[in-house]
């Protein structure tokens, strides 16, 4: 088995969980009478939010010393209430890394489009114009309403990393047709990347038509009252990567650029047919930016699994899907070539009853 580093990040993270993870750690459990804390099956989640609340889909941005994680999580205890959460990380002298209380950064509406349920968004960082004000961070993320469950993209807002994000308009940016690609889950699973760090973005998502298939389309967001560019999108192609059964697709995708480079983390099929039904790995691999609407190639740099998440003590996680690549506030990475770092949704289950045994948590990874 493969030998890896895991960064100062997620050896802090240890360093954290022991500690009541960080930041808002205790005060949760003190709004929470009930807070047990996850079992820790392979290394440590960046925080602990206890059994009655599931952490998934990350979207984690660096900025300076700071960094932003957004993730999709139970907005009540025990609930199935999706909402999308916000903590600051902060890396202390020493190295370690310190959590904020977590936050509720958008709700589902109280009507319209996305009033059932809010998920699954991603963030970056520009500039943007909306009601005469000026906005620097753009949410992009999956909903639907209480009277439909299929998913439309939309975005939101915020002057700053931690928020209030504000709705933009009353209609999703990315609509299903559903005329065309019929009765299906919709479309969602967002990622934006910035490539003028102002206004402009690509918008990669995915349509869950009868063959699941990931878009990309050039956004161009610097007047969020008049966006351009929604209605152009282009499928991507899968040359070059690999999967375990025939139909490969991109299915909780991610992207981020570095320099001429795109790159790519996926769920990496088959589904696992034993209980719970997730995805066991997850594929990186990068394409020439300039390959993108060509029909390029992919290289794939790694497949990452659970015997990679293994903690010398604790073992793996045995579900490792729906990732994000760490990138900079534009979506951008510096890694030439090699294997950026991630953000994993994990879980473990019991093999005898074929059940959880904790909701869903986030870990960094970093190979060496």
């Amino acid at each position: 088995m493969k030998k890896f580093l895991l960064s100062m990040l997620c050896a802090a993270t240890a360093v954290v969980m022991l500690a009541g993870c960080g930041g808002g750690g205790e005060k949760e459990k003190e709004k929470d009478k009930d807070f047990v804390p996850k079992p820790v099956d392979g290394i440590a989640p960046l925080f602990d939010e206890g059994l009655s609340y599931y952490n998934v889909s990350p979207s984690i941005l660096t900025e300076g010393e700071n960094m932003h994680v957004y993730y999709t999580v139970n907005e009540t205890a025990k609930g199935k209430d999706n909402a999308i959460a916000y903590r600051k990380g902060t890396k202390g002298t020493d190295g370690t890394w310190t959590y904020t209380e977590k936050k509720i950064v958008l709700s589902a509406a109280e009507s319209g489009w996305d009033s059932g349920t809010v998920s699954d968004c991603d963030v970056v960082k520009g500039s943007f114009a909306l009601n005469g004000e000026t906005y620097s961070y753009l949410m992009a993320y999956q909903g639907n309403s209480e009277e439909s469950e299929i998913f439309e993209i939309g975005l939101a807002a915020a002057k700053s990393a931690e928020g209030p994000f504000v709705r933009v308009g009353a209609a999703p940016v990315i609509s299903y047709d559903l005329e065309s690609f019929g009765e299906n889950w919709g479309c969602g699973q967002p990622s934006l990347v910035s490539y003028d760090k102002a206004g402009k973005v690509y918008l990669f998502f995915t349509i869950g038509e009868l063959a699941v298939q990931t878009y990309v389309c050039e956004l161009d967001c610097a007047d969020l009252g008049n966006i351009k560019g929604a209605q152009a999108y282009s499928s991507l192609t899968t040359e070059g990567l690999t999967e375990q059964q025939a139909y490969i697709t991109f299915n909780d995708a991610d992207f981020a650029i570095d320099g001429g480079t795109l790159y790519v983390v996926r769920d990496r099929n088959p589904v696992s047919s034993n209980a719970p039904n997730l995805n066991a790995a997850v594929q990186v691999a990068s394409m020439p930016v300039a390959d993108l609407y060509k029909n390029g190639e992919w290289t794939v740099l790694d497949d990452v699994n659970f015997l990679d998440l293994e903690d010398d003590d604790k073992g793996g996680w045995e579900r490792v899907y729906a990732a994000c690549i760490i990138s900079d506030e534009y979506g951008n990475v510096s890694v030439e070539g090699t294997m950026p770092g991630l953000g994993l949704t994990v879980t473990s289950w019991d093999i005898n009853t074929k059940e959880y045994l904790h909701y869903q948590t986030i870990v960094a990874y970093y190979a060496e």
